[in-house]
């Protein structure tokens, strides 16, 4: 995805939410979530061209990510009224995991839209006995013609093996591969794992009832349903594990 993705706007089309703000970047009075976007970004090393950033007021609940040139990350207003700056500087630094990893287009798809994306791209590469619909032939030319020139030569040097891995069951450990790593790479930034445990079941209760009760306890269910944060626990456990073999080790 990351060779193949960073070109795919003309494939897949973006719509703008309505309501955006100008990009946050060119605004004469810098708002605190563009500073600490901006902190973020000199960390991942990404330059501010690399990024365009809006605010939506829409009744959205999530980050979303455009696959533009360059991406463009939409932050509703939904985030900024109900997380605190740590928690959103944990949600921002997972949304731009993505754009530092060229996996844009990865957060955009459902898993039905990438495993056809792989599936299609796989097709021009190597011959099959399937037979593909009117739309999927468009969808097939659209993936290839989009491909740079390097990108086309690095796919014509994958063996049978190489495409025969892209399976819808990789697809889907890949997707939770990269939601774990943005989380960890929040953990890591936001340096909290009480934040960034708080802050995806946070998320999670305004995806699910559009609000966070902060008044109610967080429970131990709630922390086993709430997904990617068992992973928290064992990396920062870890991670624990590791500063403290070192501290003694040096003795």
């Amino acid at each position: 995805m990351a060779i193949t993705g960073d070109r795919q706007e003309k494939t897949y089309p973006v719509y703008k939410p309505n309501n955006l703000s100008p990009h946050l970047g060119t605004e004469k009075v810098q708002r605190p979530i563009w500073y600490h976007t901006h902190t973020i970004l000199t960390i991942l090393d990404l330059k501010e061209k690399d990024i365009q950033m809006h605010i939506t007021s829409d009744p959205i609940h999530e980050i979303q990510l455009l696959n533009t040139i360059p991406p463009t990350l939409i932050l509703p207003q939904s985030i900024i009224d109900n997380f605190s700056e740590p928690e959103q500087r944990f949600l921002l630094t997972k949304a731009l995991f993505y754009v530092v990893q060229g996996q844009t287009l990865a957060h955009r798809l459902s898993l039905e839209e990438l495993t056809i994306y792989f599936q299609l791209l796989r097709s021009n590469f190597v011959k099959t006995n399937t037979e593909l619909s009117p739309d999927a032939k468009i969808l097939q030319k659209k993936i290839y013609s989009s491909l740079s020139w390097r990108a086309t030569r690095q796919l014509k040097n994958y063996t049978q093996e190489d495409w025969t891995n892209i399976t819808t069951a990789n697809i889907l450990n890949y997707i939770k591969c990269l939601e774990y790593a943005s989380n960890r790479l929040g953990l890591f930034l936001s340096d909290s794992l009480e934040t960034s445990v708080k802050t995806l079941c946070f998320l999670q209760r305004l995806k699910t009832n559009n609000r966070i009760q902060r008044e109610q306890p967080i429970t131990l269910k709630e922390l086993k349903e709430t997904d990617g944060v068992a992973d928290l626990f064992h990396f920062s456990i870890n991670e624990l594990s590791n500063k403290l073999f070192l501290k003694y080790e040096n003795k």
